[in-house]
């Protein structure tokens, strides 16, 4: 929430400072005008009649650039007047981290990865989506994030053995910024089992000339 001022201040005399003020923005990449606030009251400076402030409290929710423009209405004494200031809407900042994410494991084991966005107190939504890499290759993507920054699960139950990077990006958003970040994992071989068996235990040793005699009288 940003809050605009606007000073009004007239010749000192007999008739006092009265009337509002109204506030409007002008969005300079789509040229169009929305009133931030109507006849906003002005509050006297303390101790003076001739000068004092009006204020407006509001929110964007679209990131452009604006012209903000203050007029005082005027009254029977003094004519109307007005004022413009640019102001530039940015998005906020994000924080993506991870919450689940081994720094080691097997191959037979898998892995599944949670990641969880913050945004600027008070963010109730988010309408971006996180994507999620592997050594540069998308393993899930189109994300969704829940309400308290909460993303989707990705599961990957085919990682191979060796050290991958693993990078989360918040993007798509058009009010929250993008933000991203990696984590690096070592995924060993997984084990192997080996065992001999024999078809006969104990065994017969057998002739291996096998030669048959014959005797003639």
């Amino acid at each position: 929430t940003v809050t605009f001022t606007a000073a009004v201040t007239v010749p000192s005399g007999p008739a006092g400072l009265s009337g509002t003020v109204t506030f409007t923005a002008l969005n300079t990449t789509t040229n169009t005008t929305s009133t931030l606030c109507s006849n906003a009251a002005i509050n006297l400076t303390t101790g003076s009649t001739s000068s004092g402030t009006a204020t407006c409290p509001t929110t964007f929710s679209v990131v452009d650039p604006y012209t903000i423009t203050a007029t005082y209405s005027g009254n029977t004494d003094f004519q109307g007047n007005n004022t413009s200031a640019s102001q530039t809407v940015a998005q906020a900042a994000t924080i993506t981290a991870f919450v689940s994410a081994p720094a080691t494991l097997t191959v037979d084991q898998g892995v599944t990865f949670q990641v969880l966005v913050t945004g600027p107190a008070g963010t109730s939504s988010y309408a971006g989506t996180v994507t999620i890499t592997d050594n540069g290759t998308t393993i899930c993507s189109g994300l969704t994030v829940a309400s308290n920054g909460t993303v989707q699960p990705c599961p990957d139950n085919g990682i191979t053995a060796g050290l991958h990077q693993v990078t989360a990006k918040y993007e798509n958003d058009q009010v929250l910024g993008a933000s991203s970040a990696s984590v690096s994992l070592q995924v060993s071989p997984a084990t192997t089992a080996l065992a001999v068996t024999s078809s006969s235990n104990p065994s017969v040793v057998q002739n291996a000339n096998n030669v048959n005699d014959t005797v003639t009288f």
